[in-house]
């Protein structure tokens, strides 16, 4: 795994231009926007409810589970802002939950999926689940919030333990993760594969800073530890040998 300073918003630049691609919780689109103008997919799935949520794992979701006239009005808003590319076909817009539009991607056709949804444990793990069959098999599974520090753990965060397991259960790879506050992971079965080695040939060749951990998470216990300054939060990753 290559550890790298590049920021998430660099790192999305390096994904294969073109394909077809899904995002799963949307928001505002501020992602969704950035991702068309610079990746350009041929295809790309932006899947989210819209919906407030009165579940006990929503609750600590402040940014996502806003109030129900909130999320109508981001909802219209996206819409707005996508209608060109809704028309064109190059936008699919799926006012849904994640595991009701899987069935709606056909296996094997994604090229990319980035997960930002549900942080909870289970919710991870349902969206690692439902779309890495999505994903062709040399494709990339990415996500966003790969931390345990404090404002995550305050928040109900279980990315990490998610994200872990599966990797150990399922035999995928870290192949980079991002060095930011709320980090962003790119998963692959085949690290040694030609888009994989390409992806990782244009992080070092545009990172400011990296380093290797091989084989993590295997041999590794992580802890992203934060310091928080007023409204700030300044947080560095440590990786301890498990013996």
């Amino acid at each position: 795994m290559l550890l790298t300073t590049m920021p998430r918003l660099d790192l999305v630049k390096l994904l294969p231009k073109g394909g077809e691609a899904a995002e799963i919780g949307v928001a505002e689109g501020n992602f969704a926007r950035h991702i068309l103008r610079t990746v350009a997919p041929e295809r790309y799935h932006l899947i989210d409810p819209w919906e407030h949520q009165t579940r006990e794992d929503y609750k600590t979701d402040a940014y996502g589970n806003v109030a129900a006239d909130v999320q109508e009005s981001r909802f219209q808003a996206v819409s707005a802002a996508f209608a060109a590319e809704v028309q064109s076909g190059q936008v699919a817009l799926h006012r849904a939950y994640s595991s009701d539009a899987a069935p709606l991607i056909d296996d094997g056709s994604l090229d990319w999926v980035y997960l930002d949804g549900l942080h909870s444990e289970a919710g991870v793990a349902a969206d690692l689940r439902d779309y890495s069959p999505k994903v062709k098999p040399d494709g990339f599974l990415l996500g966003h919030d790969y931390t345990n520090h404090s404002p995550a753990q305050q928040s109900g965060f279980g990315v990490v333990e998610a994200v872990n397991a599966f990797c150990a259960r399922e035999g995928w790879h870290f192949l980079v993760l991002t060095m930011e506050n709320f980090p962003t992971y790119v998963l692959v079965r085949d690290p040694a594969s030609p888009t994989a080695q390409i992806l990782l040939a244009s992080v070092l060749y545009h990172s400011a800073g990296a380093v290797e951990l091989s084989g993590y998470p295997r041999g590794y216990a992580y802890q992203h530890k934060a310091i928080v300054v007023g409204d700030k939060t300044l947080s560095y990753p440590t990786f301890s040998p498990q013996t």
